[in-house]
């Protein structure tokens, strides 16, 4: 009996030595600056909201950029569209992409917009011991 439970009390010290923390929702952010993640939270970045400016090509290339700590980001975005030969009114599209997120900030990260970006969609966590 003894045995066990000092097994018990060691496996539970052991994974309370190891744990960082849980996370608890604090709050929905849309970042439009230079914005630095607090200490004792970390950011999910949930979405790149950018703008795009159309063309009267039929296939444009448009790059999203954010910066995270001084590093510019690129979140690339093709779109094709085409006139089906032989038809008026039928038109088929196509977009590719990179998708970069979700992706997660810890505390003392900066995050802010740059090109063609207007909001980041960011969910904000407190680490709780």
């Amino acid at each position: 009996m003894k045995r066990i439970l000092i097994a018990t009390l060691a496996l539970v010290i052991g994974y309370a030595a190891q744990a960082q923390g849980n996370l608890q929702f604090n709050q929905v952010k849309l970042v439009t600056t230079v914005e630095t993640v607090p200490v004792g939270k970390v950011w999910k970045v949930e979405a790149v909201l950018g703008q795009r400016s159309v063309s009267g090509t039929t296939t444009f290339h448009q790059t999203h950029d954010v910066i995270i700590n001084g590093i510019t980001v690129n979140f690339t975005q093709d779109l094709s569209i085409a006139r089906a030969t032989g038809s008026g009114n039928t038109f088929g599209a196509s977009a590719e992409g990179v998708s970069t997120v979700p992706f997660w900030l810890p505390a003392g990260s900066t995050l802010a917009i740059s090109n063609n970006v207007s909001f980041i969609s960011v969910l904000e966590y407190n680490i709780v011991p």
